[in-house]
């Protein structure tokens, strides 16, 4: 990769990473890679072609990462429960961000950003941002794993919320935590959850 473009998609990604996209400024990015502005253009149309590459890269690199996994811990049966699936992405979720921390975290501001950004996202890496946790949430209801007194669109709204931002919630000062003390809190985490919105059985 030419190192002029290499420059940008590094302090892209270290600005998209820290702001919102409305709140990233292209100038900024410039200024920290290094580049004119006719240079930039020569790679990209706006300062949105650089944040839809940049996703791109992010869900490549979490592919890459996911791939390189071993083990049943990692891998996912249909025989999971939803609570016992989702304890695995979480633990996925919390290697990559130890692997690839902005990476991580620009995937995770996506989920806050308006409906315009998420739609451009959608039409250029043909993919729906929350289908596959609302087919996870379809097929939990399916086998039984949530009481049917809860609505699904509650159940999803609330999951979603909490899936999105358990990280912050639970780990405020990740930097003084081992692995093992987050699965631990994980699985109490996940027990909570479980025993609020799983059918009793």
């Amino acid at each position: 990769m030419n190192a002029k473009k290499k420059s940008i998609l590094q302090e892209g990604l270290k600005a998209f990473s820290e702001n919102s996209f409305e709140d990233t400024s292209l100038n900024h990015i410039l200024e920290s890679a290094d580049v004119s502005k006719g240079t930039f253009y020569h790679y990209y149309q706006d300062k949105l072609d650089l944040y839809l590459d940049l996703v791109g890269i992010c869900i490549e690199k979490k592919a890459d990462y996911i791939r390189t996994l071993d083990g049943a811990e990692n891998s996912f049966d249909f025989n999971d429960d939803f609570f016992t699936a989702i304890k695995k992405q979480a633990m996925i979720n919390i290697g990559f961000m130890e692997a690839f921390p902005q990476h991580y975290r620009l995937s995770l501001r996506l989920s806050d950003e308006n409906d315009t950004l998420k739609e451009a996202v959608r039409h250029k890496h043909n993919r729906m941002l929350e289908s596959s946790f609302g087919d996870m949430i379809d097929m939990a209801y399916l086998k039984g794993d949530f009481a049917a007194k809860y609505p699904k669109g509650f159940v999803k709204n609330i999951l979603t919320h909490m899936m999105t931002h358990y990280d912050d919630l639970l780990f405020p000062e990740r930097d003084h935590i081992s692995t093992d003390s987050i699965e631990a809190v994980l699985d109490l985490y996940f027990e909570f959850l479980k025993n609020g919105f799983s059918a009793k059985k």
